[in-house]
């Protein structure tokens, strides 16, 4: 769902902008002056924005425009960029839900194929693919996808079942790290623990970056 943020200081037009977009599947959020409009953009990801010019607190027409042209760039910058892929809807959707309120941008590929031309077409800060999918041999999707992207962190998610529980399982997640994967979730797992493994990806991503420019 894409964050569209609206600063108007005329409540009637803010309002009438919010639910129309919001029939349209917008999530929309209202600043009524400038400095309510910076806060917003700070705390919430913003994918566009709606300025009325002028408004009474900003002194020529395009003021608040120049403003907050730098704090939503610095947002972009902030906001990493993280696809899912697995072929399962539900839980690509309760992923993108969960991540998108703690201000991700997330894509969604419901397949290894879908996954690798994202991955072909778009930058990303982190990927979260499932180990087993259709088309997909075994762990091939992990080993492809690490190959298609070495420098991106990936988090391999597993939850497949045994019918027989009484032999020994192999251990799918350990065999996922030793073909390039990061982190490893096996469902279910908790939106906490999810978090967890990005912050803990996402960090020693830019550590691994920090360090590569100072050489």
């Amino acid at each position: 769902m894409r964050r569209i943020l609206v600063v108007d200081d005329d409540p009637h037009v803010g309002r009438a902008i919010q639910g129309w977009l919001r029939d349209h599947g917008f999530q929309v959020q209202l600043a009524d002056s400038s400095a309510d409009g910076l806060t917003a953009l700070d705390r919430f990801g913003v994918d566009l924005m709606i300025v009325d010019v002028p408004t009474p607190d900003i002194s020529g027409d395009s003021g608040l425009v120049e403003q907050l042209k730098p704090n939503a760039q610095a947002r972009r910058d902030r906001t990493a960029r993280v696809l899912v892929v697995d072929d399962d809807p539900m839980v690509c959707m309760a992923i993108e839900v969960y991540l998108e309120r703690h201000n991700f941008h997330v894509t969604i590929a419901d397949g290894g194929e879908a996954g690798l031309r994202a991955i072909g077409s778009e930058h990303f800060d982190l990927m979260i693919v499932d180990i087993f999918m259709p088309h997909m041999r075994g762990f091939e999707s992990i080993r492809i996808f690490h190959e298609r992207a070495p420098s991106t962190p990936l988090i391999a998610m597993s939850g497949y079942a045994f019918a027989n529980l009484n032999s020994p399982a192999p251990d799918f997640l350990r065999m996922a790290l030793e073909l390039g994967a990061s982190r490893c979730l096996r469902e279910p797992f908790t939106p906490v623990a999810l978090l967890t493994v990005i912050n803990e990806c996402l960090s020693e991503s830019r550590s691994r970056a920090g360090a590569a420019q100072l050489r």
